[in-house]
């Protein structure tokens, strides 16, 4: 078997992730199903490759030199043959089948040698150009982590995730862009706390806390010293918390717009604009869809616009009599039913769905959206209305509590009782990956009793209870009879709401928030 050993200093040995024990049964024979065979199958394939040879491969290149009437052009060509598949038998990054993928990564060039004359059949002229750095991605932050020293592999997820949740960075495709609170958090950090944000200094701490898990130092001093001492913790924050200047501490500055104020607030980033044109001042929120890097002069002057044309009156909502009014806020544009000035009235208001230009919507679209969510018919099945509407993720059809996601060639606006049904009689897309089993029919009491599978197994839906099915019991097992009575004792147990996770701004501790039922067992 093949041995290993970190390259880099302080990363921990011994430390996976998953190391597997006892027998190591090959998937096919686990009788495991869905997203357990599926993990199951990754952590087989990628521990076989680890045991395997190193593959081997001849790298061939070729030089190319043309003489042409203004003069000679060089040119690179390069081959691969895999002459030895080694671990890439087993397993092959972002592939399911190895041996098909070893097959696409061989590039054979033909046979030839020194001096060999070329023949021309087509020339084409293009552009290259050189790219800045690539942002940083989930897998490219910790590697720079594990070189730098920072976190163990055990910690490099919560890492991340705190990264993220913190909205010091969002995930854009899969790489990880800054936001305005992330650029003020750093420069805060790095003008009065630069040690704590140091490497070095992470680092260091790293191998104490390796020296207190091995026993090599007393965990109790330590931690005394680090947060007590003289240069400890909270006298520096003590020392430092005088000298913030709150409203330098909130200031962003980027280079390449030196003469913008921007500052992050409590309902997001905003910029202060002495306008060239009428020197006016103007004050204006960022969209949250912009990024730093994509908050350009033109980006600026567009939204200095939208502001000091203030909102649009697009028309009178036949209905109400109120004007509609066409808006941009932090989340894009949308129309409000009202001047909002009325405190005893709560504001309507519906974000544009995309494909609609705000700059050329007209006063009958403007009706159909502020009157949104629109009912569609009646269900067959129920007699309760079908309706569509605009929600926090997007356009959405609803039947008694029963969402349906409209499609990329669906409209809102347009979308009639008959596509609906079409769409509610879907297996629903859950977020988790769950999947329609079975559908057992309607319980005594009128609800409908659902075989689904989930992330952990097969599972009983009822209403608003999930009882899990025995890892023994087969989908084709699965009866009526026997979905009535797991629910049943769900109930009895007091289950029926889940859980759900409370994060804590700040970087206060995380809890978990139990429903009454889950609380009282």
């Amino acid at each position: 078997a093949r041995r290993y050993s970190t390259k880099a200093k302080g990363a921990q040995e011994a430390h996976e992730a998953i190391r597997p024990s006892l027998d190591f049964t090959p998937p096919s024979d686990m009788g495991l199903r869905g997203r357990e065979h599926d993990l199951y199958e990754l952590i087989w394939m990628r521990t076989i490759a680890t045991q395997m040879a190193e593959s081997k491969q001849l790298q061939v290149s070729a030089e190319i030199e043309v003489s042409t009437s203004e003069g000679r052009a060089s040119f690179h060509a390069s081959g691969m043959k895999i002459i030895f598949p080694g671990f890439l038998m087993a397993y092959v990054e972002g592939e399911d089948d190895p041996e098909k993928a070893l097959q696409e990564r061989e590039r054979f060039l033909p046979n030839f040698k020194e001096g060999d004359a070329v023949q021309h059949k087509k020339s084409e002229v293009t552009e290259h150009e050189t790219k800045p750095p690539a942002r940083y991605t989930e897998a490219s932050l910790i590697q720079f982590l594990e070189k730098e020293g920072i976190g163990r592999p055990s910690t490099y997820a919560s890492i991340v995730s705190t990264i993220l949740d913190r909205g010091y960075a969002v995930k854009t495709s899969n790489a990880l862009v800054p936001t305005f609170t992330g650029i003020v958090f750093t420069h805060l950090m790095s003008r009065h706390f630069s040690e704590f944000v140091d490497p070095k200094f992470t680092s260091r701490m790293e191998e104490n806390l390796d020296d207190i898990a091995e026993g090599k130092l007393d965990f109790l001093p330590y931690l005394t010293e680090f947060y007590l001492g003289k240069n400890g913790l909270q006298k520096k924050v003590e020392s430092e918390d005088k000298k913030i200047d709150p409203e330098e501490a909130r200031t962003v500055k980027l280079d390449h717009l030196k003469n913008l104020d921007i500052y992050v607030g409590k309902f997001g980033p905003y910029f202060e604009y002495n306008d060239p044109r009428t020197r006016e001042k103007v004050k204006a929120s960022i969209p949250e869809a912009l990024s730093p890097s994509e908050l350009s002069e033109k980006a600026i002057q567009e939204i200095v616009d939208q502001v000091k044309k203030g909102a649009t009156s697009l028309t009178k909502d036949p209905a109400t009599g109120k004007e509609i009014f066409l808006k941009t806020g932090q989340y894009g544009p949308y129309v409000q039913l009202g001047d909002g000035t009325d405190s005893k009235e709560k504001v309507k208001r519906v974000s544009i769905p995309k494909g609609i230009d705000p700059a050329t919507l007209d006063a009958q679209t403007a009706i159909a959206i502020i009157n949104l969510p629109r009912t569609l018919g009646k269900h067959p099945a129920s007699g309760k209305d079908v309706k569509a509407g605009v929600g926090r993720f997007g356009p959405y059809i609803v039947h008694e509590g029963d969402y349906r996601s409209l499609k990329k060639e669906d409209s809102v606006l347009t979308v009639d009782l008959a596509r609906a049904l079409e769409l509610l009689a879907q297996p629903k897309g859950r977020r988790r990956g769950s999947t329609l089993v079975k559908d057992l029919g309607k319980s005594p009491d009128g609800e409908a009793v659902e075989l689904l599978e989930g992330p952990y197994g097969l599972y009983i839906k009822h209403g608003k209870i999930n009882a899990t099915v025995p890892k023994e019991s087969k989908p084709e097992d699965v009866t009526m009879e026997m979905a009535l009575k797991l629910v049943a004792e769900k109930q009895a147990q007091g289950g029926g709401t889940t859980t759900r996770t409370v994060r804590a701004k700040r970087g206060g501790a995380r809890g978990r928030k139990k429903s009454p039922a889950s609380a009282e067992k």
